[in-house]
């Protein structure tokens, strides 16, 4: 016991005087990284084809490592990211090199040696190289411009040391950051596919046959009739253009059907029977609901 109240002693005396300071680092050669904090705006081309992420960069860990953040704008059939990364960057003070680790959802098995690119940077540039296991290599050269302020991204293939051109990309400062799960949809981004009940469909957000919050747009010819029907899930349905008559029920008497015209919109509660009508001409819907969703006849039985 008193051995230990001696060694608790000593070790408060030497945290009272306080621990020696650590050698102070030299200078890194290359660009500073601090010059990569905040955020961006990515463009220019992989595989020759067109692209804009958003990229946020910032130390995290008592500034040890540089974390970004990158996210495309463009978006996949879901409505996810088509593309996103977290990028760890790290010093090596022994070998005076700078480690990256790139993890992205081209796929998993990234926390493994290989995924660690060493770069030694010199000048204007930190040349990152990968070496993977079946002895091909990938080049990302991190490149920045102080006079204009951006960094280049110069991406390279390399298979016996032929460098083949995979990415050649921008990051200029401005621009909103588009957040991860934003999802962001203009007319000429939609593809139409015919709408079971008549004319077209085209899905903004999600897919009514599986979970989650979807956004579909409804294309209905003039004089299309919609039988009466419900819906499992819960919907709100806005006219975008035209008129819809619609009414509650099973009857399907015309009579009872109010106009609806554009900028109009009305709630289809999960299981309350329904019918409508594009009397007067083409109608365009959009209906906001929770799937799985689905069509159910008015006197039919639940699956």
């Amino acid at each position: 016991m008193r051995s230990l109240t001696t060694a608790a002693g000593a070790a408060l005396a030497l945290l009272a005087l306080g621990a020696p300071a650590p050698a102070q680092q030299a200078p890194r050669p290359g660009p500073s990284l601090d010059s990569l904090v905040g955020a961006w705006v990515l463009t220019g081309a992989v595989h020759n084809a067109p692209t804009t992420h958003d990229v946020t960069a910032e130390w995290i860990l008592n500034r040890e490592y540089l974390r970004i953040h990158e996210v495309s704008r463009e978006r996949d059939s879901t409505g996810a990211p088509a593309y996103e990364a977290t990028v760890l960057i790290g010093w090596d003070p022994a070998t005076r090199e700078y480690i990256c680790m790139w993890l992205d959802v081209t796929g998993g098995g990234g926390l493994v040696g290989w995924n660690l690119a060493r770069g030694r940077p010199a000048g204007d540039s930190i040349p990152f190289v990968w070496h993977y296991p079946d002895g091909t290599r990938f080049h990302n050269t991190f490149r920045y411009s102080s006079a204009a302020s951006t960094w280049q991204w110069i991406m390279d293939n390399d298979a016996d040391g032929r460098l083949q051109p995979f990415a050649r990309l921008t990051l200029r400062r401005g621009g909103p950051v588009v957040p991860s799960d934003a999802v962001t949809r203009v007319n000429d981004q939609l593809t139409w596919t015919p709408y079971p009940a008549g004319g077209m469909q085209a899905f903004l957000l999600g897919d009514p046959g599986r979970p989650g919050t979807y956004v579909v747009r409804i294309r209905l010819p003039a004089g299309l009739r919609l039988a009466p029907h419900s819906h499992p899930d819960g919907r709100i349905v806005q006219v975008l253009s035209g008129t819809m008559y619609f009414a509650y029920g099973a009857s399907g008497d015309t009579t009872a059907m109010r106009a609806f015209p554009a900028g109009s919109m009305w709630t289809e509660p999960p299981g309350v029977v329904h019918y409508a009508w594009a009397r007067d001409g083409e109608v365009v819907l959009q209906i906001v609901g929770t799937g799985p969703s689905g069509s159910r006849p008015a006197g039919a039985h639940p699956e």
